[in-house]
């Protein structure tokens, strides 16, 4: 005779509905999921660190071993994602190409990606990679030539380019969608994530999150010219009382991405068009600020800051008679510049110079022809033992008349560039051509095996397995 379906409702890993798990002869058939039942090979249930069995099928997480043979149950295989774009690294510097080299011509295969791709960014523990579209789709990536797309859909992306970013943790992820905040848990035990939004009532979100320590978000919120910092605590799951921001802005709407120094309580940093917002500390206790650049100064909007070897952060600027760094935690003396320098990391790059150092004037020259309507846009680097910057991603830009038009979308004009890795004094072409109406456009990620890089525009995304 044979055996029938046994229905286990088991407890949820978080309040609310028990779980409904169908077996049958002891194995897991499925699990009732948000109004379908997800069969054991579905991909979602990577996302919930479920034990797995020796065959590789999940089981709930109230199991240690597997009731059909008695063996131990192991947990979920990491995926390999280390790295990702907004997201970067946690002080939002793209350094992810940390003993990388492309120097022996690595191997490159075309790779799909979701439409409309917008953002992608590794989450969780093991760490896994996600995609948002313009639309508000949400997709994980499966492996290398698949992604899963999530039944849950997201609001679509509403803040600029430049300001829009995903703070990435342990737990899960943050962004701001609409006027509210959104986190997403991704929970031992639940097949996808648990996504809640936060209104912040009459207070509009005007900044992408940060992580300021290892448990806490923070989030900008404009209530006119006043910033306040809305705080949420990821253990506890909940809100904290905001933190006042002392001065008010002098520009209006949303602050760039924000990025941070290295400091054991980093101080944190949002910039705006004629102003920053700096989240800092004093003898442990936190503060926040508004500050204003120079008078005539406005920076670049969505330009890389410079870090240097001090780890002082500077950002770029500009007045109607030159571009200049300016220095965002000390004395802001404007340091002049011959041209709009783009930073990555220690080093800027202005036409077919390329200064590794804002302390010294060693400069490399580079057997290119930058400068009239072309220019250098670094996208990512990578350091050496010292921690010094020693490569770079980059793309030869044409059709650009201002730098701002590499951070800027204006309307339907292209941009073409090529893409380079520089390296000493070299650089060493990928044969990969981008189309792209800002640098926001040009998505990329790493994972333990290779590098993607591509362009949203267009949909065409390469993947260089690296040695």
């Amino acid at each position: 005779m044979a055996s029938e379906d046994t229905l286990w409702p088991l407890p949820s890993p978080i309040p609310g509905p028990e779980l409904e798990w169908t077996f049958h002869d002891q194995r897991v058939v499925g699990l009732r999921w948000n109004g379908e039942v997800l069969k054991p090979e579905d991909a979602r249930f990577m996302l919930g660190a479920f034990p797995r069995s020796e065959s590789g099928a999940p089981f709930p997480i109230q199991f240690r071993f597997d009731p059909a043979t008695g063996s131990e149950l192991r947990p979920e295989p990491a995926s390999g994602q280390i790295a990702s774009h907004p997201g970067f690294e946690r002080d939002g510097f793209p350094a992810i190409l940390d003993a990388v080299s492309f120097r022996s011509d690595p191997e490159k295969v075309r790779v799909s990606m979701p439409a409309g791709a917008q953002s992608v960014f590794c989450a969780g523990t093991p760490s896994r990679l996600f995609c948002l579209t313009s639309h508000g789709n949400l997709s994980f990536r499966l492996n290398e030539t698949t992604w899963v797309e999530l039944s849950r859909r997201l609001a679509p992306p509403t803040l600029p380019p430049n300001a829009f970013g995903v703070c990435a943790f342990d737990q899960g992820f943050a962004m701001v969608l609409g006027n509210s905040a959104v986190i997403a848990r991704l929970v031992s035990g639940l097949p996808e994530p648990v996504i809640t939004p936060h209104d912040f009532g009459d207070g509009v979100p005007c900044g992408a999150p940060a992580l300021i320590e290892d448990d806490v978000l923070v989030f900008p919120v404009a209530r006119g010219a006043t910033v306040k910092l809305a705080r949420y605590k990821i253990a506890a799951d909940d809100w904290l009382e905001d933190l006042d921001v002392e001065g008010q802005r002098t520009s209006a709407g949303a602050l760039d991405v924000p990025f941070q120094n290295r400091s054991r309580i980093p101080d944190t940093f949002w910039c705006g068009a004629t102003d920053y917002l700096v989240l800092t500390s004093a003898f442990d206790r936190r503060e926040a600020h508004i500050r204003s650049f120079p008078a005539g100064m406005r920076t670049v909007r969505g330009a890389p800051p410079l870090r240097d070897e001090r780890d002082t952060l500077h950002m770029l600027v500009r007045s109607d008679a030159h571009y200049a760094l300016v220095n965002l935690t000390g004395r802001q003396a404007p340091f002049p510049l011959g041209g709009p320098h783009l930073s990555v990391g220690e080093g800027r790059y202005v036409g077919r110079y390329y200064y590794p150092s804002l302390w010294n004037d060693d400069v490399t020259t580079l057997q290119i022809e930058a400068g009239a309507e072309r220019a250098l846009l670094p996208l990512a680097y990578g350091r050496n033992d010292r921690g010094r910057t020693e490569s770079a991603l980059l793309v030869l830009a044409e059709n650009v008349s201002e730098v701002d038009d590499l951070f800027a979308s204006h309307g339907d004009k292209i941009v073409t560039g090529n893409v380079y890795w520089h390296a000493g004094s070299q650089l060493h072409k990928l044969n990969i051509t981008l189309r792209f109406r800002s640098k926001y456009e040009i998505l990329l990620y790493r994972d333990n095996g290779g590098l993607v890089i591509g362009s949203s525009l267009t949909g065409d995304f390469y993947r260089f397995t690296l040695q």
